[in-house]
């Protein structure tokens, strides 16, 4: 009994070699995409807090007080060789433990930064979240600013948080 139609047998192995394996990858890649090959999908929720650094700057023990951002500091009259000195509490007000970095910048006129140091008396430990640390700066005049001819000066304060 003849078959009208052709006999499939041994027709994928008479096919070029390159055609073979495109019909294999073609294959498999349908099976992936149908899910036939054992694709599975995950889905699950996630929760974070993001990370805040913040302080805030008080005259006060309380924290009522703010030290506004260009409000200042008056140090008086300082003599040549001397010191003043000023206090203020620093509160962390971010939800993460934090480091400060106190230095000066700006400096009006330039050259009195040659004359002049503050410091700060941080001992570089953590503070933690919601804690006030009462920090004394201290700003220091050299002799020879008798001799420079400032009379008067102005710079700026930068308290850096970083965690």
């Amino acid at each position: 009994m003849s078959s009208r139609f052709p006999s499939a047998r041994g027709t994928f192995s008479n096919l070029p070699p390159l055609f073979r394996l495109l019909v294999i990858v073609t294959l498999l890649n349908a099976f992936m995409i149908l899910g036939i090959a054992g694709h599975r999908s995950l889905v699950f929720r996630n929760t974070a807090i993001i990370k805040s650094i913040n302080v805030g700057v008080y005259w006060d023990a309380d924290c009522t007080n703010p030290i506004e951002e260009l409000e200042g500091i008056d140090w008086g009259v300082i003599e040549p060789g001397g010191n003043a000195t000023a206090a203020v509490r620093i509160r962390n007000e971010g939800n993460y433990e934090c480091y400060l970095n106190v230095t000066a910048a700006d400096w009006y006129p330039v050259e009195v930064e040659d004359y002049l140091t503050l410091r700060a008396d941080y001992d570089g430990e953590p503070i933690g979240v919601g804690e006030t640390l009462l920090v004394e700066l201290v700003l220091n005049a050299k002799l020879n600013i008798a001799f420079s001819g400032i009379t008067s000066f102005d710079f700026l304060i930068i308290i850096d948080a970083s965690g």
